[in-house]
């Protein structure tokens, strides 16, 4: 069973939405959050 990255729900029987290889995400907005927190996380790293 794949279940979503951010929410911990169930995938089963729904559209998939995928970033950075294996990550799962129940929709769009989803995905997008993990994407701005791996952005700020990043810039934080380069940029102390």
């Amino acid at each position: 069973m794949k279940n979503c990255s951010v929410y911990k729900k169930s995938l089963h029987n729904s559209n998939i939405f995928m970033y950075s290889g294996n990550t799962l995400f129940c929709s769009k907005e989803c995905r997008q959050e993990q994407m701005e927190i791996d952005e700020a996380r990043e810039k934080k790293m380069k940029f102390g």
